[in-house]
């Protein structure tokens, strides 16, 4: 038998808004990032995760992810100055066999 190894290379993609924030994200899934693309990298490896706020004025910064498609909605969305809106428009899904 041989083994057969798959490999994907792909790119999340995002939609960015400077200075908004969205409500929805709560205090006990916000954590400490060193830059923003780690907190994008986590919540596109998150199963559930549709987006994140970033407080860039915070050193280090904090990430506080998005998990209900809810606060997506223009009603949840608002100008924030020092914070920034990441949306995951596109993921990688896992490769699988032809």
């Amino acid at each position: 038998m041989t083994a057969i190894c798959y490999v994907t290379v792909c790119t999340p993609k995002w939609r960015t808004m400077n200075d908004t924030n969205a409500n929805g994200a709560l205090p006990s899934d916000s954590f400490k990032v060193p830059d923003v693309e780690t907190c994008k990298t986590e919540c596109s490896q998150a199963v559930k995760c549709v987006a994140v706020d970033v407080d860039v004025r915070s050193k280090p910064m904090v990430c506080w992810p998005h998990y209900r498609p809810d606060d997506l909605k223009d009603k949840n969305i608002f100008a924030q100055k020092g914070t920034n809106f990441y949306q995951l428009t596109g993921s990688c899904a896992p490769s699988k066999p032809l």
